[in-house]
């Protein structure tokens, strides 16, 4: 708690509040965000933390947004699929949008990248009630690393980025494939697992470093002050079958963000194929403002409204990156959204994309048929 905090002005932040901070928050404690970058930090502040029995589900949403509106709060911190959930409605309901913003002096999000586009929805609401920009910062971790070895604690305006290492911690990068895997050691890293020396062994490298699975690079190789952003998961490489390195988390997070606001999430898919192709699943709530009508699901992945927003946002994705390592060729919408009781979402909100896959190993059969008959939901770019 105290490493995340060393690097904020804390008393700046308690005078622009005007008192202690408030939080309304949803993550669960036995999750490490939750117990210790929420709960921990809160208590250790001294602020006032009220728990949010909503989440960012279907079932679950509407009552996050009602307590929302009953709890103005100072600063919010939470993954990118609530943040994605809260763009949508802080867009259409104007009371959520102007409790929300009334103190609020700083957001945050971690656990996984977030997509430039959801920060400029929110930006754009944040201006028209405030008449201002609100600082949106990053922190980057793992559950082993109890959970924040980075952030971004500065003014910021650019997604993806994992800031700088907290004072404690030593990054160490090392080539993998054409990446840099990034790794660390601070006093903030477990010494282990549990009854487990041979996973203990597997997760450390031979200088006591431990390996978090991600790609990480420089902002800016000549200015490495200015930190290190989110390059994918080294899990989620894959190659085409061409031998062409592709990096699902980059490609999801662009495409996803080239659509505006129409999809909320997707899964990459392309392993021994000859191009990238999507399993797109919709914003509902957008979609159905985009529509003009209260459409089922099932009605909303076939409308032309939404056909001619994904494709046409994807069509700029892929002139920006015209390589085959990027570009998208199809996109079959999804009729069910995917689901963590089942794996398909991790606890922090994240799509698993070879999970996602397997468990729709029909639908990932359908997107890579090219001839016969044809869904009406599948888009063709």
């Amino acid at each position: 708690a105290r490493m995340i905090r060393s690097v904020w002005d804390e008393e700046r932040l308690d005078e622009m509040t005007g008192g202690p901070q408030v939080m309304c928050n949803f993550l669960p404690w036995s999750h490490t965000y939750g117990a210790h970058s929420i709960l921990h930090n809160m208590l250790d502040w001294g602020g006032t933390l009220y728990i949010d029995q909503g989440a960012p589900t279907p079932a679950r949403l509407p009552e996050m947004l009602r307590n929302l509106k009953e709890v103005s709060t100072t600063q919010h911190t939470t993954v990118p699929a609530a943040w994605a959930a809260l763009a949508t409605e802080l867009e259409r309901d104007d009371q959520l949008a102007e409790v929300f913003f009334r103190r609020l002096v700083c957001m945050a999000y971690g656990g996984a990248s977030m997509g430039q586009d959801i920060y400029e929805r929110i930006q754009a609401v944040a201006v028209c009630i405030t008449g201002e920009r609100i600082s949106l910062s990053a922190g980057y971790g793992a559950t082993e690393t109890a959970p924040t070895a980075s952030n971004v604690h500065w003014p910021n305006d650019r997604m993806g980025l994992i800031g700088l290492p907290l004072p404690g911690n030593t990054f160490k990068m090392v080539p993998n494939a054409e990446k840099m895997e990034l790794r660390v050691k601070g006093v903030n890293v477990t010494p282990g697992y549990f009854r487990n020396e041979a996973k203990t062994k597997e997760a450390f490298d031979e200088e006591g470093f431990y390996k978090l699975g991600d790609a990480v690079k420089f902002v800016d190789p000549d200015a490495p002050e200015r930190g290190l952003a989110f390059d994918g998961r080294t899990a989620e490489e894959f190659k085409l079958a061409n031998g062409t390195w592709v990096s699902a988390g980059t490609v999801r997070v662009q495409a996803v963000a080239a659509t505006g606001g129409a999809l909320s999430d997707a899964v990459v898919c392309g392993l021994n194929q000859n191009d990238i192709r999507l399993l797109g699943f919709v914003n509902e709530a957008w979609c159905k403002r985009l529509v003009g009508d209260d459409l089922p699901i099932e009605e909303l992945i076939r409308h032309p409204a939404v056909h001619e927003k994904i494709s046409a946002g994807l069509a700029v994705h892929n002139k920006a990156h015209p390589n085959v390592s990027a570009r998208v060729a199809r996109v079959l919408l999804q009729a069910t959204a995917p689901l963590a009781d089942n794996g398909e979402i991790t606890e922090k909100g994240y799509i698993n994309q070879s999970r996602t896959q397997a468990l729709r190993q029909d639908q990932v059969d359908i997107l890579y048929k090219d001839t016969g008959d044809l869904p009406d939901n599948l888009l063709i770019l």
